[in-house]
């Protein structure tokens, strides 16, 4: 597998242009298509129903700055892709609500590059969890504080054995194959046999793939555990599961994906 289409989360934020470089950079070193798509933010069901008439004296006004914002921001995209040197992209200006937009687009995609969602400056409902749990795709989730515009070398696999955790690693495994090293964090010692992580680490191998594996016991915070190993190991990357839960049982329990997506410091690339 290698990735043909990528698509990129664009919008005028801070944060915006490191991640449209990093997607570029992903294009060209994989020579996929490369997909701009910027959400103006309107709900559909207006966009399709509203008439920009007297009608609609009020809102007409919005949609049509909401756009032009866009329109915007696809301009910035326009002259990253080109300086990138990346000849095969595209622009789509999405009329709908962030989440929404980007799971539909990201279904016809081998792998989403989105931004975390900045607690200052967020657009309301925006989450990266959204589309990894809407689309089927696999995403790679840049932090607001901007990432290096390569590939990573390093990386930290979060291995629990669980479907979206495979799901992970076949999303990832055209970046992991360019690593220098995978290390496979076992988490728990639980439904990983004698020896946790050794088939999967046999599996990688397989693909070529220098693997070192490191165990974590059970914690009761294993999306702080995977961050702080990133850190110690000087990892370049997160690959994880992503599981989404009622909010109820969230709020009672926590949850992985909710603590690494809002403290996380280095991309994360998550499936379901």
């Amino acid at each position: 597998m290698s990735y043909k289409t990528i698509l990129v989360q664009v919008d005028d934020s801070a944060a915006a242009p490191a991640r449209m470089v990093l997607a570029a950079r992903l294009a060209l070193d994989y020579e996929a298509h490369l997909v701009g798509a910027a959400a103006t933010g309107i709900a559909r069901y207006i966009a399709d129903t509203v008439t920009f008439d007297a009608m609609a004296p009020d809102i007409a006004p919005l949609i049509a700055s909401l756009r032009q914002r866009a329109d915007l921001a696809l301009d910035r995209f326009d002259q990253i892709s080109a300086a990138a040197g990346l000849g095969t992209r595209e622009r789509r200006r999405i009329d709908d609500e962030v989440d929404e937009g980007l799971r539909l687009q990201a279904r016809y995609c081998d792998l989403a590059v989105v931004g975390q969602a900045d607690p200052d400056g967020a657009a309301p409902g925006e989450s990266p969890q959204e589309v990894v749990l809407g689309s089927g795709c696999p995403v790679l989730v840049v932090p607001y504080g901007g990432a290096p515009a390569v590939a990573p070398k390093r990386v930290l696999l979060a291995w629990n054995g669980s479907a979206g955790a495979l799901r992970a690693v076949h999303g990832a495994l055209p970046m992991l194959r360019r690593a220098s090293l995978v290390q496979v964090l076992v988490m728990g010692d639980s439904a990983h046999g004698a020896e946790p992580g050794a088939d999967l680490a046999l599996y990688l191998a397989r693909h070529h793939i220098k693997v070192e594996v490191l165990q974590e016991r059970e914690d009761n915070s294993p999306g702080t555990v995977m961050l702080e190993r990133a850190r110690e190991h000087g990892s370049e990357m997160l690959v994880m599961g992503c599981y989404g839960h009622s909010r109820l049982r969230e709020m009672l329990l926590g949850g992985a994906t909710r603590t690494v997506l809002a403290t996380m410091h280095l991309p994360v690339l998550m499936a379901h």
